[in-house]
């Protein structure tokens, strides 16, 4: 008889298994204890996907592995689920020691796996992510990539209220694959953009990168596992299976949770978007070589209605005078024939690179499909 051992593990917090929310990983073990299989999970979600995930374990099985005539677990609740889905199948409620076996063997890993950013953490509130979701779901329906004439539509963004003054938003364009926005909180950070955009399509190494916010909206498949785990938790995904990627960057290019005033800025500028694209034909002459276009609105966010002002211009021109040693001035009164004013250098005199495709540095850290480092380590051999 072949058995299969199945239980979930937890990341680690601290000495102990954290309970704050953090997915879990829920394993398929033979009876020599080797790894055959593995689902992220919610904090309380195991029931509901270990049925699909012993499916799809099952026919990931290497030729001539055979499979289980018998599964044993721990969890009354893993075993009810199991004998509904898979009813000709033996399941044994009994302990499982092997999983926590299993478990103290990769404390490293899951230590990794708590250190990844996710969306629930600090001060941040599951109804602030939700209602920032809401306003990506607004901003998706408008398609306003539809109304970029090239990869990004530039604009800048002043809303003091949640102290950005002056910022700089990319939409990506009609030409790209993914949907979304970028957000740059400061001018600083735009010109080391435009003037890593040429440099980076020619680096075979990733530079250092200036920070950075993004909202990626794409399907499950582009979105870090331990995210999508959260959006489908609470019930966040959007229209058409959309999972949204929203994080923050570091200065040594990786990644990291929102704080909750970052989430508040996130769903103004998408809410801002939804009104930009009320605009959309000013907004692409603008981005063709017309005169910059600009409008003031008032959005609300979830904690509160805040003015922004909106200007759209040409990233060419904008772009040629960086690239010659000369930054237009950025501001209601600019003009993409403004004269010089400065180096087009950060304060320290250095020109930090920037992504020229920050949307594509999203990946899932060396995971399989199901979001497990590693597995072909410790898996049977083919």
């Amino acid at each position: 008889m072949v058995e299969w051992v199945c239980g979930v593990i937890r990341p680690q917090s601290g000495s102990e298994p954290s309970d704050d929310g953090l997915p879990g990983i829920l394993i398929w073990l033979q009876q020599d204890g080797e790894i055959v299989g593995q689902t992220l999970c919610g904090p309380d979600g195991a029931a509901s996907v270990v049925g699909e995930s012993l499916r799809e374990t099952l026919a990931d099985l290497p030729k001539g592995e055979k499979a289980p005539s018998r599964v044993r677990v721990a969890s009354t609740e893993l075993a009810a689920a199991l004998r509904q889905s898979h009813p000709n199948l033996e399941v044994e409620c009994a302990p499982t020691p092997e999983v926590g076996a299993f478990e103290a063997d990769i404390e490293d890993e899951l230590a990794e796996l708590a250190d990844l950013p996710r969306y629930i953490q600090g001060n941040v509130t599951p109804h602030q992510v939700g209602a920032a979701f809401k306003a990506m779901e607004s901003f998706y329906q408008t398609a306003l990539w539809q109304h970029v004439p090239s990869e990004f539509a530039n604009l800048e963004l002043s809303i003091p209220d949640l102290n950005l003054p002056l910022a700089v938003v990319l939409v990506m364009g009609e030409t790209n694959p993914q949907r979304g926005f970028v957000l740059l909180e400061t001018p600083e950070a735009f010109r080391s953009h435009v003037l890593a955009t040429a440099q980076n399509r020619h680096a075979s190494v990733a530079p250092s990168l200036p920070a950075y916010k993004v909202a990626q909206l794409g399907p499950k498949a582009s979105c870090p596992p331990t995210l999508a785990v959260e959006i489908e938790h609470h019930g966040w995904q959007i229209l058409d299976g959309i999972y949204p990627a929203v994080l923050a960057t570091r200065d040594d290019n990786t990644f990291e949770s929102l704080s909750a005033g970052d989430w508040e800025a996130m769903e103004a500028v998408a809410h801002t978007l939804v009104e930009v694209a009320k605009e959309g034909e000013s907004v692409a002459r603008a981005g063709d070589g017309d005169e910059p276009f600009s409008k003031t609105v008032t959005v609300s966010t979830h904690a509160r209605k805040v003015q922004v002002t909106f200007r759209a211009f040409d990233l060419m021109a904008v772009a040629s005078r960086i690239h010659s040693g000369a930054v237009p001035p950025l501001g209601p009164n600019a003009t993409t024939a403004a004269p010089e004013w400065s180096s087009g250098r950060d304060s320290t005199g250095q020109s930090t690179p920037y992504p020229n495709r920050p949307h594509n540095a999203f990946t899932s850290g060396g995971r399989d499909r199901r979001g497990k480092k590693g597995r072909e380590a410790r898996q049977k051999k083919h």
